[in-house]
């Protein structure tokens, strides 16, 4: 009697607890030995346990709203493989259309559904092209929008997505602030020196964070909401605030502030914060890993030297498991014949020591490129493994990883 024969006469009550102990791949091979093991790997205990210990345990990304279990496990495992693997990390598809210019685009969490994305990217690019701007937390099908009204500052219009992909105005309000982060019913509003509103739409409560100090050159580059902190990034200063339980027209002073340097993008986490800053060498830009602990004092991490040049998109999109994405710009002083890609903008993807990257350094590679060098958007989203990028020609594309 060989072994399969072994197998084949076990109940399928210890087969089950057999297969547990095998990985996603070591599964699908299962499946293709008999018609019994194909049946048998199809069962939804199969791939709960799989999407526990596998996934789970590791604390890979994955979707939060797929339906379909085993397809959610194996897209998790195979996605968290390739940020393991070492370089190369080439784009598994790429998919591309063309709407109206745009500057600022959004995936849609929640939806595994590629037109889904697209007609929201395309809503992005109509409206900035009417000089608005709409950006805002897909998680929660909203969407806020600004419209510069002359004489009047901002007309703010939180509009939300039904699954027809039509947007519908829930809340509006005109003030002389523009929005730049939406969290839940939480507005971050800002102006182009020193003041920062947060407004909660819901209860129309407010409270506003007082900056202070010298802000000739601190036009705001982020709001950032984490757990424990709101983060008020500007190009030469960032100040940390507990987080706001209440907002009852208070007036909150920075716990501390801290100088980045110049920074040209800015990303955070509940734990970390991903800075994009600009150095002495006119040549260099450098991405630089903060870790936030307790004391509200940023503690460095890692560094990444970039090339530095012209961009139209600066910035850095980080998310909680150390996974992160940016625009690297062109050289055209270095694209010679036999160095061609040199010349184009390039999609970086870099993954920092942690669950993706049992290393002690940063993985940086390339992902894709683009010779018309006219990138204007970007966003990602890590538990899909989508990039979302946008041109001023109207040109978007969604790269899978």
């Amino acid at each position: 009697m060989n072994d399969i024969d072994t197998l084949y006469n076990l109940p399928d009550d210890v087969m089950i607890y057999i297969i547990a102990f095998l990985s996603v791949p070591d599964i699908l091979l299962l499946r293709q030995i008999c018609k019994w093991f194909n049946a048998l790997t199809r069962l939804h205990i199969i791939w709960t346990n799989a999407y526990k210990l596998d996934i789970i345990s590791n604390d890979y990304p994955i979707p939060v709203d797929d339906t379909d279990l085993e397809q959610r496990t194996r897209h998790a495992y195979q996605l968290a493989t390739r940020w393991r693997a070492d370089p190369p990390l080439i784009s598994a598809s790429e998919t591309s259309f063309t709407g109206s210019p745009l500057s600022e685009i959004k995936n849609l969490v929640g939806t595994d559904d590629l037109g889904y994305h697209a007609r929201g990217a395309q809503v992005l690019g109509v409206v900035a092209k009417r000089h608005t701007v709409q950006w805002g937390e897909a998680e929660h099908g909203y969407r806020v929008r600004g419209e510069h009204r002359c004489g009047v500052g901002w007309r703010i219009a939180l509009l939300h997505l039904d699954d027809d992909g039509a947007l519908h105005e829930i809340h509006s309000f005109d003030i002389d602030l523009h929005p730049v982060t939406l969290t839940g019913d939480i507005i971050a509003l800002i102006d182009n020196f020193s003041k920062t509103l947060i407004y909660n739409w819901k209860t129309d409560e407010q409270a506003c964070l007082d900056e202070g100090g010298d802000m000739q050159y601190g036009h705001c580059i982020q709001v950032i909401f984490t757990a424990l902190t709101v983060l008020v990034i500007r190009a030469r200063s960032t100040n940390f605030y507990t987080t706001l339980p209440f907002l009852h027209g208070q007036t909150h002073s920075p716990v501390t502030s801290h100088s980045f340097g110049w920074v040209a993008g800015a990303s955070a986490t509940s734990s970390s914060v991903l800075i994009r800053s600009k150095i002495d060498n006119s040549w260099i830009t450098r991405f630089d890993l903060f870790k936030l602990i307790s004391s509200f004092l940023p503690t460095f991490t890692s560094e990444n030297p970039c090339r530095r040049g012209t961009l139209q998109c600066t910035d850095v999109i980080l998310w909680k498991r150390g996974t992160a994405v940016w625009i690297r710009t062109h050289d055209p002083a270095m694209a010679f014949p036999s160095e061609e890609h040199y010349g184009h903008e390039t999609l970086m993807a870099a993954v920092f020591p942690g669950t993706l990257n049992p290393t002690a350094r940063p993985r940086v590679r390339e992902v894709c490129s683009n010779p018309l060098n006219n990138w204007t958007a970007l966003d990602y989203d890590e538990e899909l493994g989508r990039i979302a990028l946008g041109s001023g020609f109207g040109k978007i594309t969604i790269v899978q990883l």
